[in-house]
């Protein structure tokens, strides 16, 4: 992708705009991390250092300028909900693990529970359960 140049002088692509082009271009999956995944439902605080996205395809590593960008080859389950909420939450969920899923849906901020993870909630219809069970 091709540097673009503003007034302040040249600067990456935006990466809103980028990963969305290049996963059409190459026809692939790109997605959120579980982390990134867990921190935008409000389960965990950490921000990551570097920027790391799942795919589909295979391992890449992007240059936006300076800002370099990981592309991880992830199973197909990780992939399988896209940007829609259930795959938010089954990427966020797997980067938690099993020991760490109770406690961060017992920590998550507030305005997330009401908010983006109680749509989650929501959707599964209250019957889907942590450990996978159903009421």
């Amino acid at each position: 992708m091709r540097p673009i140049e503003t007034r302040f002088g040249m600067r990456g692509p935006s990466l809103e705009l980028a990963i969305p082009a290049l996963a059409r271009l190459w026809g692939e999956t790109i997605v959120s991390n579980g982390a990134d995944a867990a921190n935008w439902l409000g389960l965990t605080t950490q921000n990551a250092v570097r920027t790391v996205y799942l795919t589909s395809g295979a391992n890449r590593l992007l240059h936006f300028g300076a800002h370099q960008v990981r592309l991880l080859r992830a199973p197909r389950w990780q992939l399988v909900g896209g940007h829609r909420m259930a795959g938010v939450v089954i990427r966020a969920l797997a980067w938690l693990g099993p020991r760490e899923v109770e406690a961060g849906l017992g920590r998550g901020a507030p305005d997330a529970r009401a908010g983006r993870l109680g749509r989650a909630r929501s959707c599964a219809g209250g019957h889907a359960r942590v450990d996978g069970g159903t009421d």
